[in-house]
């Protein structure tokens, strides 16, 4: 019996073929099954740690430290003095799988202290309307966390820290998250309901085929709660619907200038500008559909694109 669940280390939901399958892939098994592991370890090596009374004293007469030696010798975690290291504030020698702090430069990062002061909650004098959380981003864009600090690392969106918590620019965010809100034709798009309904299959045979046959699916956005949408050409495709050779994943040079009322030159001014990928299959150049209409939108709506090299 196949039941959609979603798998426990990567988030995404996939079809298991038993009640007691908790991962969607190998990959996810290996990688959750490592990280016990790792945590399993860090735990007993902190457990060995405190049994050992004359740990502190041994490392406090030491020259030479770890940062997990420091860690323990200033009482914080050992993420805490890697920050310090990245920031500069403590000095360190890297050498070949290993990292050598000197003890004189932890008593000189004391010594040269700036004056202790309230910490500032640099969010105090932004309103909550002029920032968005991570969750808000995600939920607005219907993207995953790790996309939404990769994005933001790659446009350089300075972080607003209230306590623990992170913000982000509203301004920032939608110039450079515009281009995930690209409008869709729903006539282009099949709901699971109307699957269902055209080819006669069951809710668990429809998921089981979209993800058998990976189609592209979107959130519908006129729908309250998640909803995805399957590509209707991929999906007449698989099902033997298309008889005229269209490809589901490619353009003709002559379907684009059909659906988006192009002239010859203008086509090709836009597939140089861009610099547009174009696949070769047998003796016709094809352009995949994904990018070309993305690029499209970015064109149409004035957006300033940086042409890969």
């Amino acid at each position: 019996m196949d039941i959609e669940k979603k798998c426990q280390w990567c988030g995404k939901k996939f079809i298991a073929h038993s009640f007691n399958a908790r991962f969607c892939s190998k990959q996810c098994i290996d990688t959750a099954y490592k990280h016990k592991e790792r945590m399993k370890k860090m735990k007993e090596y902190e457990v060995e740690l405190l049994k050992n009374s004359d740990y502190i004293p041994m490392v406090s007469k030491k020259n030479f430290l770890t940062p997990t030696e420091v860690a323990k010798l200033l009482s914080i975690d050992r993420s805490t003095v890697y920050r310090y290291l990245a920031r500069k504030e403590l000095k360190a020698r890297q050498f070949r799988g290993k990292t050598i702090i000197r003890r004189t430069d932890i008593e000189k990062m004391f010594d040269e202290a700036p004056e202790y002061s309230k910490r500032k909650n640099s969010r105090a004098n932004k309103p909550k309307s002029e920032v968005y959380s991570t969750q808000e981003i995600m939920k607005m864009y219907n993207i995953g966390k790790k996309a939404v600090i990769g994005r933001c690392n790659r446009y350089d969106i300075p972080k607003i820290y209230d306590g623990r918590n992170v913000f982000y620019s509203r301004e920032l965010i939608h110039k450079y998250f515009a281009d995930l809100k690209a409008t869709y034709n729903r006539e282009d798009w099949y709901s699971v309901e109307e699957i269902m309904e055209k080819f006669n299959m069951s809710y668990t045979a429809v998921i089981s085929f979209v993800m058998r046959h990976s189609i592209p699916r979107i959130k519908d956005k006129e729908k309250q709660r998640y909803s995805p949408l399957y590509s209707k050409m991929h999906i007449d495709s698989k099902k033997g619907l298309l008889g005229d050779g269209t490809d589901p994943d490619l353009y003709t040079q002559d379907e684009i200038k059909e659906k988006y009322n192009l002239t010859k030159d203008q086509l090709s001014y836009i597939l140089k500008t861009y610099h547009v990928e174009r696949i070769k299959v047998g003796k016709f150049s094809k352009i995949p559909r994904k990018i070309f209409d993305n690029v499209m939108f970015k064109h149409r709506n004035g957006k300033i694109l940086k042409p890969e090299k």
